[in-house]
């Protein structure tokens, strides 16, 4: 196996600095572009429209459709969505077309708790808003009852062609230290339609913490296909330094699920000893009054807020990186940020890179805040890069960083070339190619969360829009893809689940669409973008669609530089634009 290795942070060997006159490798253009300053910690890149331009939603609820401005060059532009609007924002916002009528609809999760002695009613429930004409939703009766929804993710689980939601939750203030919401797992039907099936597919956790099968506050949600047998399954990030879990789906007939985070690698590093620093424990003593004991093996494990899932390696499995939240005075047992790589069959274990070793931390007293992270091939060169959105603990100041995998699972950190101007206390981050011009954009947010007062003061809360200005330097596809639908018998619309795969140049690269992965459930533009380097042809394509039969469909062959669409129905493929 190759050996993976990241550099976070300020590192000599390996930092790229930028030389004088080169050109950055991204230009921020969001107030050229139209998107306003305001709030921004959650955002999205995806097509609400349907004219195969990515639109924008800011903060989950300011939508920006995306136009030609002058001269051709692409503009936002701010229309009212109402039912998106009102307070409080919600935490979670999904859009795909839940009830199958060519429209994007959304669901959104509220963070609502109301065992908190503080709690006030503000009359909004997690829930499912169709779309009518133009942006008009209606909302449907509440998923559940007010709940800490903190994450979640849309997949078809049983591949019947309807998208059904997993839905994450925090703790209940007035529960004991560890109690927090359960776990969900909704089947979607017609008409927009969930039902939980929660205890019937094997989720059900104990109340009672300390237990591999305990409920924890899940702060971050994802569907993958870890085993490559063509099943979803479900990757569940534990906050409170408890294990996470990996949901693997047993396929069939019958809806069930087995939780291997354990002896896959994904519930957290081989260090359990749950040990605090001396430090930590002095400090605990004069601070608090009391001893500060060291944490059961069950609760020395990370605080995972984010898992990006990619086949970084091009080796065909589904590898992960892990987003932590840690601090200095947790002790080497809290688990940082790493590298999960892949071993494939048999057993589909996960090594771990751990990469905290390599982050520069002048101040003794240091946190680290990775909450948001995804794969971008952004020089389109064949092999995925890292970009890591870090934020919530400004001391030190929490930065958007961008890995460039340079050799094969080998990363060398090139923030000071991408033009990133020092970007800090990072919000979401969605990519996509927003201009079409062949290249990944990236939009992020910010927010002044923990920030001093004065620093808060001076800090301006917008999104940024980063522009690729390097990666149509090589040559590259776009595939987006159109399921049957339900009524005939084919993938859900939006094909979330499916897997394409592209050999070209002598490589193949696997990508999956997925919406709601990770923290709030962020999510990428449904899309499939392919890097190819300097192939001119492209051998093969392949899309496996996520319905009940398992379809395969093969294009051989094909241009590169193009935009594809491909049609689940008569397996059609149509070349999209010239934009």
């Amino acid at each position: 196996m190759q050996t993976h290795r990241i550099a976070i942070g300020v590192s000599l060997l390996l930092a790229a600095a930028q030389a004088p006159g080169q050109e950055p490798l991204f230009v921020e253009v969001a107030q050229a572009r139209g998107l306003e300053p305001g709030a921004a910690k959650r955002v999205h890149l995806i097509d609400l429209d349907g004219d195969d331009w990515l639109d924008a939603v800011v903060e989950h609820q300011r939508v920006y459709l995306n136009v030609e401005g002058p001269g051709g060059q692409r503009r936002f532009r701010r229309v009212e969505a109402p039912a998106l609007g009102g307070e409080p924002v919600p935490t979670v916002l999904l859009l795909a077309d839940l009830d199958q009528d060519g429209r994007r609809d959304a669901l959104q999760g509220y963070t609502l708790d109301p065992t908190d002695p503080k709690w006030t009613d503000p009359g909004v429930r997690s829930r499912v808003l169709l779309r009518g004409e133009g942006l008009a939703f209606h909302a449907l009766d509440p998923l559940l009852p007010p709940e800490a929804v903190i994450s979640g993710t849309l997949v078809d689980v049983d591949r019947d062609g309807w998208l059904d939601v997993l839905l994450g939750s925090s703790y209940r203030a007035g529960g004991g230290p560890l109690e927090a919401y359960p776990l969900r797992l909704f089947r979607g039907g017609a008409g927009g339609e969930f039902v939980e099936v929660t205890a019937e597919a094997g989720l059900g956790l104990k109340l009672e913490a300390g237990h591999p099968d305990s409920g924890r506050p899940v702060f971050g949600t994802a569907a993958g296909d870890v085993d490559g047998d063509g099943w979803p399954d479900l990757f569940v990030c534990a906050y409170g330094r408890q294990r996470n879990l990996l949901f693997v789906n047993r396929g069939g007939a019958k809806l069930g699920f087995e939780d291997v985070g354990l002896r896959s690698g994904f519930a957290g590093d081989a260090d359990t000893s749950g040990a605090y620093p001396e430090a930590t424990k002095r400090m605990w003593i004069e601070r608090f009054k009391e001893e500060r004991t060291d944490e059961p093996p069950f609760r020395a494990n990370g605080n995972t807020f984010h898992v990006a899932l990619a086949d970084f390696d091009n080796d065909g499995d589904q590898d992960a990186f892990l987003g932590e939240v840690t601090h200095s005075w947790a002790g080497p047992s809290s688990d940082r940020s790493g590298l999960l790589v892949n071993q494939g069959p048999p057993e589909f274990r996960f090594t771990r890179d751990v990469i905290y070793g390599v982050r520069d931390h002048s101040d003794p007293n240091w946190n680290e805040g990775d909450l948001y992270a995804t794969w971008l091939d952004y020089d389109n060169d064949g092999w995925q890069d890292l970009l890591l959105a870090s934020g919530d603990y400004p001391t030190p100041k929490q930065y958007l960083r961008l890995y460039r995998q340079h050799r094969p699972g080998e990363f060398v950190e090139v923030t000071d070339s991408a033009g990133f101007g020092g970007w800090h206390n990072c919000g979401a981050v969605s990519v996509g190619d927003y201009d079409r011009d062949g290249d990944v954009d990236v939009l992020v947010g910010t927010t002044t969360f923990r920030m001093p007062a004065e620093a808060r003061e001076a800090h301006v809360v917008r999104p940024a829009l980063f522009e690729n200005r390097v990666g149509t330097r090589n040559r590259w596809l776009n595939v987006r893809l159109l399921g049957a639908g339900a009524a005939a018998g084919g993938a859900n619309p939006d094909a979330v689940g499916a897997k394409v795969v592209v050999t070209a140049g002598g490589l193949t690269q696997t990508r999956w669409l997925t919406m709601g992965h990770g923290h709030h459930g962020r999510s990428d533009a449904l899309e499939a973008a392919f890097g190819l380097g300097q192939a001119t042809r492209i051998d093969q394509l392949e899309v496996h669609w996520p319905n009940r039969a398992g379809t395969v469909s093969v294009y051989q062959n094909l241009p590169v530089n193009r935009f594809l669409k491909i049609e689940e129905r008569g397996e059609r493929l149509f070349v999209l634009g010239p934009f």
